[in-house]
């Protein structure tokens, strides 16, 4: 499997409890998997599921 790296800018989603301290982040994701559009598929669900929304991919790398 490949290790593919995505840089993200993302913004707290409203029932997030830290949407009261921050209007935003950048996030690295990790992740391994078989493909780049399954490993796309697990961060926009990991990111989601942690209360934040996505809103533009800085970069991306795989190894």
């Amino acid at each position: 499997m490949t290790i593919y790296l995505f840089q993200l800018e993302a913004t707290p989603l409203p029932d997030n409890p830290e949407s009261e301290e921050c209007i935003g982040a950048y996030v690295n994701c990790w992740v391994k998997s078989i493909n780049e559009n399954s490993a796309w598929i697990k961060v926009k669900k990991y990111v989601k599921n942690e209360g934040w929304k996505i809103i533009n991919i800085e970069d991306q790398f795989y190894r």
